[in-house]
């Protein structure tokens, strides 16, 4: 019997049966003691973090533009990765309804963004979809909860994302950072495809279970988790109008000296408010010593002016404590418009950037009436940005609206420059938004093609084939070339000599190149054919048929023997 870890780090238990009986008898147990314990992080990954474990699409966790757009949208102006998870976490509580129907069915993330509906696993799905498709690390977690609905312990899953620690969340319960005891932990994966217990054998022969192959035996003893941070909410008016708005704001200490995130709940109150800013399950990024702020705004709806109403708002921080407050409404006072509100509900700060990836010409120097610039974008801030192009050359500028690039998300570009003028320049790439703006400057290179002149004149047939060359042009470096039939070569401007066993009896065809690199080294070439038939005895004819034969079997021997 051995245990080993899988690649998630997720203990397996290995039994060998040298001699195996027809039924072999075993069982394992263990003990697990499990606590209610905050995640503390000393450094919190900046955002986007620059990652590569957990960010892979699987079958389930199948990400696409409009997840990933969505996803962008709610973690926009997040000052740390810690932040963007739990706002993506609260996001998928508050839009994803519980559906006991989708108890047994595996959905993916995407028809969990599309349907809105499913049990644990989709909402997990979902998250890690979100999570992973602005580059936060997020793994599926497979385990044990007690669920009230069935007054018993069953198969859960919840998610954690990567901030410098794992930080647990329960999208269905809406546990964000802090889950109760009563979550087991039993592995991590990357998605929900594997069971909660796996079986697997090898070998000769067949394998069958009998009875119940795992059975869960669960006592629980409930001792309170108490943490000594001072906290307090403030409630800014209490005696309101109707469609009326007031702000309630929950401060924390921590003593500590590490980052931590505690859960923060709100009552709902079905028919008179509504949680304008904030969500019903919420979080409290508590920084280090230091007071810690969330603001949550509600709004009062209209009512009827018949009556006077009096509401409980309640709010819970887990573990610190509850908070209770009572709200008159009296459609007779002065009401308090949103506008008043808004400049004390921004969230975050953003950090808009843009990095270039890597960028190349399709070709420079370039020939064409056009060069294709080519380069990739990768949106390293926290926000949405809406991007423009423009290169700039020569006093001559070309301008393309790229459209959106989504928070992490990575682009292929390529812009065409038209040519202007000929000569080198040094070229500049200005990527920009509304905010920010990157520039790379690089070489480019418009040249025209050399002009060339190759002339064939005086051609005689006599013992082979004669004629004279005439090549020029305006070259850093040339090369002349014939091919014969038989045999190829390299010759100068002048007088020329083709030997007669160079050729096949009767007519051929001769092919002059000239080639011509410019100043840069790039070739180019012209061609032009010369059809002789050289003028022989009957013996010079018999030797030339021989001559062929020859050398065409011996360049078929080479060539076999390079093959071997």
């Amino acid at each position: 019997m051995s245990v080993r870890a899988d690649p998630c780090g997720n203990g397996t238990l290995t039994l060998f049966f040298k001699h195996p009986l027809e039924r072999e008898n075993w069982n394992t147990s263990c003990r697990l003691s499990q606590k209610k314990r905050l995640t503390f992080i000393t450094n919190p990954l900046p955002f986007p973090p620059n990652l590569s474990f957990y960010l892979n699409r699987t079958k389930y966790v199948d990400m696409n533009e409009r997840i990933q757009r969505e996803a962008s949208e709610i973690v926009e102006g997040s000052e740390n990765t810690l932040e963007a998870g739990l706002r993506i976490a609260r996001w998928v509580k508050e839009n994803v309804e519980y559906d006991r129907r989708y108890a047994h069915v595996f959905k993916s993330a995407s028809w969990t963004y599309d349907n809105r509906r499913g049990v644990c696993s989709e909402f997990t799905h979902l998250f890690l979809a979100m999570a992973r498709s602005v580059g936060i690390p997020a793994r599926y977690v497979s385990g044990l909860a007690y669920s009230d609905l069935e007054q018993k312990y069953s198969p859960h899953a919840w998610a954690e994302f990567f901030a410098g620690e794992w930080v647990p969340v329960d999208l269905t319960f809406g546990e964000f950072g802090l889950l109760d005891a009563t979550h087991i932990k039993l592995f991590d994966a990357v998605d929900g495809e594997e069971g909660i217990i796996r079986m697997e054998w090898g070998g000769s022969g067949s394998v069958s279970f009998v009875g119940e192959s795992v059975r869960f035996e669960i006592g629980s003893h409930c001792e309170p988790l108490y943490l000594d941070f001072p906290f307090w909410v403030d409630v800014d008016r209490k005696e309101l109008s109707d469609d009326d708005y007031f702000l309630t704001t929950v401060t924390v200490f921590n003593p500590t000296d590490r980052y931590t995130v505690l859960p923060v709940f709100i009552t709902r109150v079905q028919d008179g408010l509504e949680l304008v800013h904030g969500g019903y399950e919420d979080f409290i990024i508590l920084e280090p010593e230091s007071n810690n702020t969330k603001r949550f705004l509600f709004h009062v709806k209209d009512l009827d002016d018949k009556y006077t109403y009096r509401f409980t708002l309640q709010v819970h921080v887990d573990p610190l404590g509850s908070f209770e407050e009572e709200l008159s409404i009296d459609h007779r006072r002065e009401r308090r418009p949103l506008s008043y509100y808004l400049p004390l509900l921004s969230e975050g700060v953003m950090n808009p950037s843009i990095t270039i990836l890597n960028w190349s010409l399709e070709e420079n120097p370039c020939y064409e009436e056009e060069n294709l610039l080519l380069f990739s974008l990768r949106n390293s801030g926290n926000k949405v940005l809406r991007l423009s192009a423009e290169v700039e050359y020569a006093g001559h500028e070309v301008r393309e609206d790229l459209g959106e690039l989504l928070i992490g998300q990575e682009r292929f570009v390529n812009i065409s420059i038209p040519r202007f003028d000929y000569g080198e320049f040094e070229a500049k790439l200005t990527i920009s938004s509304e905010d920010v703006a990157t520039r790379v400057s690089f070489p480019l290179i418009f040249a025209e093609p050399p002009e060339m002149r190759l002339n064939i004149k005086d051609v005689e047939l006599e013992g082979g084939v004669n004629f004279n060359l005439e090549a020029s042009g305006e070259c850093s470096h040339e090369e002349l070339w014939v091919e014969a039939p038989l045999e190829t070569f390299q010759v100068s401007p002048g007088e020329v000599s083709i030997p007669i066993f160079s050729l096949l009896p009767g007519n051929n065809t001769l092919r002059i190149t000239f080639y011509c690199y410019d100043k840069y080294g790039t070739p180019f070439s012209e061609s032009k054919y010369l059809n002789v038939r050289p003028s022989v005895n009957l013996l010079e004819k018999v030797l030339m048929y021989l001559n062929a034969f020859l050398k065409t079997a011996l360049n078929s021997i080479k060539t076999l023997i390079k093959g071997l």
